[in-house]
C-alpha cells in the first residue's frame, strides 16, 4: 500500500510540475516582451511565486525529512511566496530571535501551515495580519493576530476534521494544520479576540542547535 501511494505521489508531482513549468516559461517570455517597468516587476513577482511552489512540490516526496529550519529564511520564504497578494503589504512581522535561530522539521510543511494560517486570515476579512515570533523558556512561540471575522471556537474541534470547510473547499486547511504542529510534537492554541480576529498561537521545541 506504502508503494502504491508513493507511485501516485510520483506520478502527482510530475502531473503538478509540468504545468507549472509551461507557466513559468509563459511568464518569461512576457517579461521579456513586456516594456512597462511597472507590470514587469509584477509579472517578475509572479515568476518567483511559481518557483516557490516548484519548490514546495518538490519537497513533498520528502515531507518525512527533518533538516534545520532557519526561521528568519523560512519567513522570508513564506513572504516571497504570498508577495503576489494584494493583502501582502497589511503583513506586519516582528521577531525576537536570534538571526540563527533554527530548529529542528520540515521547512516546507511548517512554511505551509504558516501560509495556510495567512490566507485564512485574510479569507476572514482581514487585510491586516500581525506575525510575531519568539524563544520562550526553549520553546518557539509563532503568534498570528488579525482582526478577520473570527473562528468559531464553540465548533473548534469539529472545523480541524478533515473535510469540513466554511468555504467550499475541501476542508483541509485547518486538519493539515493542526496535524502537521502535532506531528512535530508542538501545540496549537486558537483565541477568538473580544471584538474583532482570531490570535494563533503555535508553540514548538526551541532552537535544538544553541548554545
Amino acid at each position: 500500500m506504502e508503494n502504491r501511494h508513493l507511485k501516485e505521489v510520483q506520478l502527482l508531482v510530475h502531473d503538478l510540475k509540468t504545468p507549472i513549468f509551461s507557466v513559468g516559461a509563459l511568464l518569461e517570455t512576457l517579461t521579456l516582451q513586456e516594456e512597462d517597468e511597472r507590470k514587469k516587476l509584477y509579472l517578475k513577482k509572479m515568476e518567483d511565486s511559481i518557483e516557490k511552489t516548484n519548490v514546495m512540490i518538490s519537497e513533498i516526496l520528502s515531507v518525512k525529512s527533518e533538516k534545520p529550519i532557519v526561521i528568519e529564511e523560512m519567513m522570508r520564504f513564506i513572504f516571497s511566496f504570498l508577495s503576489v497578494h494584494k493583502n501582502i503589504e497589511g503583513i506586519t512581522y516582528k521577531s525576537y530571535l536570534k538571526k540563527d535561530y533554527k530548529l529542528k522539521g520540515n521547512r516546507i510543511l511548517l512554511s505551509r501551515v504558516i501560509i495556510n494560517l495567512i490566507v485564512n486570515s485574510w479569507e476572514a476579512n482581514s487585510s491586516v495580519v500581525n506575525i510575531m515570533v519568539k524563544d520562550y523558556k526553549k520553546r518557539l512561540i509563532i503568534q498570528i493576530d488579525d482582526c478577520g471575522d473570527g473562528i468559531d471556537i464553540d465548533n473548534i474541534n469539529e472545523l480541524i476534521k478533515e473535510g469540513v470547510s466554511t468555504k467550499n473547499s475541501s476542508g483541509k486547511g485547518l486538519s493539515f494544520v493542526v496535524k502537521t504542529i502535532k506531528e512535530m510534537e508542538g501545540k496549537i492554541y486558537f483565541v477568538k479576540k473580544i471584538k474583532n480576529g482570531t490570535k494563533i498561537y503555535i508553540i514548538l521545541k526551541g532552537d535544538e542547535y544553541g548554545e
